[in-house]
């Protein structure tokens, strides 16, 4: 049971404004998630259209050919988790390099793999035929058309995804930079530049103070009765709280 959330007599529910931090994630291929130690001071998304204007004898030529790949910039510190914080980040930046050696690793087992299948039947050839028999009914590119697509760097390096409040942005990391100083000693300011092939999700409020501006199916202005258009409201009552802090509602 959430602890935000009580009970009155007659059954209806009463819940309190709280604030439910969420730490952005990397998607990290042949890793998994990988969720950041404290949430970056700034996150700066850049979106810019890819128009170009060039004039002539009977006016402007105007080229549209789209949107440009949207930019993230995010700065912060690792704060406690001090230069050990900052090695994570580093091994997320260079992913590509850290999913390539599992690659190389499960290569170098498959050659060995094929090499000792190449010595049974030499040795044994009926055993070496039997393990051929049986390998037949597996996954494997033996018993399909297609080849098993190989991986590559490229491949890995624009693979990366970052998550954060109902976001994704899947690409790749363009600079990674980070600052140390005298002044701070164990404290590292860090900047990281990606740069996003597609974006998913819809961000929704997520303060007590928000305000919804899209309220019975249209679009409406800063109008009362504004209880109504917070965001805690989530609970359908017709008793609403006169208090202008809206801690919580019936």
């Amino acid at each position: 049971m959430d602890n935000n959330t009580i009970y009155s007599a007659n059954g209806q529910t009463e819940a309190f404004t709280t604030f439910s931090r969420q730490l952005a994630r990397w998607l990290v291929p042949e890793v998994g998630f990988i969720q950041m130690y404290v949430n970056p001071q700034n996150i700066n998304v850049s979106n810019a259209k890819a128009i170009k204007s060039e004039r002539t004898k009977g006016g402007f030529l105007v080229q549209y050919w789209g949107e440009e790949l949207t930019d993230i910039s995010i700065t912060g510190t690792t704060g406690t988790s001090g230069v050990e914080g900052l090695n994570i980040l580093q091994d997320i930046y260079r992913s590509e390099h850290i999913a390539f050696d599992v690659s190389a690793l499960n290569a170098e087992a498959v050659y060995e793999d094929s090499t000792v299948q190449s010595w049974m039947n030499t040795l044994f050839p009926s055993v070496g035929e039997a393990l051929n028999f049986f390998k037949g009914f597996g996954d494997n590119n033996s018993n399909t058309p297609f080849m098993k697509a190989k991986p590559t760097l490229a491949y890995y390096a624009t693979s990366v995804e970052l998550h954060y409040m109902g976001m994704s942005y899947r690409g790749f990391f363009t600079n990674f930079t980070f600052t140390e100083s005298a002044d701070t000693i164990g404290w590292f300011n860090y900047d990281i530049k990606f740069k996003a092939t597609l974006t998913r999700g819809r961000r929704t409020n997520f303060m007590p103070w928000h305000r919804s501006p899209y309220q019975n199916s249209t679009y409406t202005n800063s109008t009362y009765p504004w209880p109504e258009t917070l965001s805690y409201n989530s609970y359908p009552s017709s008793t609403q709280t006169d208090s202008v802090s809206g801690a919580f509602q019936k």
